[in-house]
């Protein structure tokens, strides 16, 4: 359901059981005195009250550690604010599942891959690279992962192209690695 669904099925639920509390007060306070319908009313509205703060306390508690715990069981008019975030957690899970294995099929394909491949994040920072790139340009991934590849790759024509961000053209880059190594890259953006 939708969240403003369950936001006024909660109210409903809750105006509901207010307005019954209320009738059962002016029956017991007619049949017993005011005192007792007003002692209903109060008894009542603690119930309530303490059904709330139970439930809102396993929310917090959950949301203490969402990653470990799983999605409480609600009761009440909670039940279906935890059963709406349950599906929420589900599908996120599944999602993240899915991009998990996808990147493990982008990963195998660009390590089977004769070129060299390297990822970079959104500040130029190595996040993966395959074999053929750790021969090439002299990287080893566990330890230059997040490392700036400009700090990595040191030739000054290799940075502007880096900075000036136009890469229609491939660069020519000229490495000494052991033999001379002459090695057109292309970047994708």
């Amino acid at each position: 359901p939708a969240p403003n669904r369950i936001v006024k099925t909660v109210w409903l639920r809750n105006a509901l059981l207010i307005v019954a509390l209320g009738v059962l007060a002016v029956i017991v306070g007619l049949a017993m005195g005011r005192a007792w319908g007003l002692g209903a009313v109060a008894a009542g509205l603690a119930a309530l009250l303490l059904h709330h703060v139970a439930n809102f306390g396993a929310l917090t508690g959950w949301l203490r550690d969402p990653l470990r715990n799983t999605v409480p069981m609600g009761s009440g008019q909670w039940e279906a604010v935890f059963t709406a975030l349950y599906k929420f957690v589900r599908g996120a899970l599944q999602s993240q599942h899915r991009l998990t294995a996808q990147l493990v099929r982008f990963r195998s394909a660009a390590q089977a891959m004769p070129d060299a491949v390297i990822v970079l994040d959104g500040e130029d920072h190595i996040s993966w690279c395959n074999t053929n790139a750790e021969r090439y340009f002299g990287l080893n991934l566990e330890k230059d992962t997040g490392q700036p590849i400009l700090t990595l790759v040191r030739q000054p024509d290799f940075a502007e192209y880096i900075k000036r961000g136009e890469y229609a053209e491939p660069f020519t880059l000229r490495l000494a690695r052991g033999e001379a190594l002459v090695l057109s890259v292309r970047i994708v953006a």
